[in-house]
């Protein structure tokens, strides 16, 4: 197991099938673009890290803006940022982060306490 590398190729397979549909699939595609990121962190490669949750957060933004799950897509990108040493990027998400936490989850919600 942790075969990231082989796990990258997958997910980029099932991202160009998804991107092949008409009409495109905005949730499924921002999911493997996010799956892809989290290949490439797991393999410290942090600029595709970021590459691909932009992408995932574009779509992400585009069809469903005050989901979860966009929440998780920024909280994952300022980690990245983090990571590259981009301190103003990475606020900038974390901060986008919890807002959007912060309205759709309760208030005493543990994923909330990983962002203060």
């Amino acid at each position: 197991l942790e075969d990231y590398p082989k796990a990258l190729s997958f997910h980029k397979k099932a991202l160009d099938i998804r991107q092949n549909q008409v009409p495109l699939d905005e949730p499924a595609t921002a999911l493997c673009c996010s799956n892809i990121a989290a290949s490439y962190h797991e393999l410290d490669d942090y600029q595709h890290t970021v590459i691909f949750y932009l992408k995932a957060i574009e779509l992400r933004e585009n069809c469903s803006p005050e989901s979860v799950e966009l929440g998780t897509n920024y909280n994952n990108i300022a980690v990245a940022y983090n990571s590259l040493d981009d301190e103003t990027n990475a606020l900038q998400y974390f901060q986008k982060a919890l807002a959007i936490r912060e309205r759709k989850l309760a208030p005493d919600d543990p994923t909330l306490g990983s962002l203060y």
